[in-house]
């Protein structure tokens, strides 16, 4: 561990659960479109919703890697088609901030301010995530040196480019890092096959189902202060 000068975290699912927050902001968006643009909600029901989200990232595999830019090209199509030909924008980008504004009222997990704070003592800290959460809206952004997503990067993990740039906006090499996530495809075989150690950190206690093992495995953050910094 003498070498090891970065530590890269993923967010959701590891640092805080996001899964309250994205349902809570799927419900609000569809309220809202429900009531102001009802048109909308006619004719796309919840589950043709989600439907055409997932056929927006199958046509459009270029961008499959933004889900802002995917989130806010499903809405402006679903305006489109329900006819508010002049208001499709205004629809996106209102409908997404405010989902936006739901989707970052996230619950840190509480394991999480006490590792982060350990750990930056004697790390440089990083995070890389496959999603849209602000940093500074949730109040974490100072605990990173650097903090990438895919529309910083044009690609997310497990691509092996993520990883390189966070190594390489922090000065050090992917041997001097570790990337934390609790992914096993995303976070811990992508960070593997990019030259990174990897923490899976597996707080549902699921079976391991990557094609790289980790290097440690834990259900919460704060063993990794003992696994950084014994000795």
């Amino acid at each position: 561990m003498a070498q090891i000068q970065l530590l890269i975290f993923d967010l959701d699912g590891t640092l805080w659960d996001s899964t309250p927050a994205l349902v809570k902001a799927e419900q609000e968006l569809y309220d809202w479109l429900n009531q102001n643009w009802p048109g909308v909600t006619r004719k796309y029901n919840r589950k043709r919703w989600r439907i055409m989200g997932l056929e927006l990232r199958k046509r459009y595999p270029d961008i499959s890697h933004d889900v802002t830019k995917l989130r806010k090209m499903a809405l402006s199509n679903a305006a489109l088609e329900a006819g508010y030909y002049d208001k499709a924008q205004v629809i996106a980008e209102e409908g997404f901030r405010i989902f936006l504004h739901w989707r970052n009222k996230v619950h840190i997990y509480p394991d999480t301010l006490p590792a982060l704070h350990a750990l930056s003592q004697q790390f440089t800290l990083g995070s890389l995530t496959n999603g849209n959460a602000n940093l500074g809206t949730i109040g974490m952004r100072d605990w990173f040196h650097v903090s990438l997503d895919p529309v910083m990067l044009g690609a997310a993990k497990p691509d092996a480019i993520c990883f390189q740039a966070a190594c390489s906006y922090a000065g050090v090499a992917p041997s001097e890092a570790f990337h934390i996530g609790d992914d096993p495809l995303c976070d811990v075989s992508g960070a593997k096959e990019a030259g990174l150690g990897a923490i899976w950190i597996n707080r549902q206690k699921n079976r391991y189902t990557g094609s790289h093992p980790p290097d440690a495995e834990f259900d919460n953050l704060e063993p990794l202060i003992r696994f950084f910094t014994a000795g």
